[in-house]
């Protein structure tokens, strides 16, 4: 990870560390190079390689970047609600779960008269028992398979 000391901007704006220029330099060194020879050649000899006429390439190519642009927003936003009802789909199984296993005398007891903690354990049986483990496990598996789709969709 990462540390910045973002009350120096001067020195994240000219960053090296940590950024994709330790990996790339080679080929930036050589094409800025390349760059300035050809305008020194220019520049010295008087003439130039080409003409920055009128052309149709310039405005066709910034449509384009445009459309691209746009259309990349929507497929984001639609995978982005695509997302959001899968998570709500899984909340609301994960509560219907909860709450359609019923259990047994112990959860009839809270649910029909709000017995007390103590009366609840004294009446707790084995399907209070999955009841609760189902309960978990439902939970369990619904953060799973939500964080998994989340890391999946990076």
């Amino acid at each position: 990870m990462i540390l910045y000391d973002n009350s120096n901007w001067l020195e994240l704006v000219f960053r090296f560390h940590g950024t994709v220029l330790q990996d790339t330099w080679r080929p930036v060194l050589l094409v800025f190079t390349a760059c300035c020879l050809v305008w020194a050649t220019e520049a010295g000899a008087g003439f130039q390689l080409g003409s920055a006429g009128q052309t149709i390439f310039g405005p066709t190519m910034c449509y384009l970047l445009v459309f691209r642009a746009n259309n990349a927003s929507q497929r984001y936003w639609l995978g982005r609600n695509y997302l959001t009802r899968t998570f709500i789909a899984v909340r609301e199984c994960i509560m219907l779960v909860c709450v359609a296993c019923r259990g047994g005398e112990s959860g009839a007891a809270w649910r029909n008269r709000r017995a007390s903690e103590d009366e609840r354990r004294a009446l707790e049986d084995s399907n209070d028992v999955r009841t609760s483990m189902a309960r978990v496990n439902i939970i369990r598996l619904g953060l799973a398979f939500v964080v998994s789709l989340k890391l999946h969709t990076r």
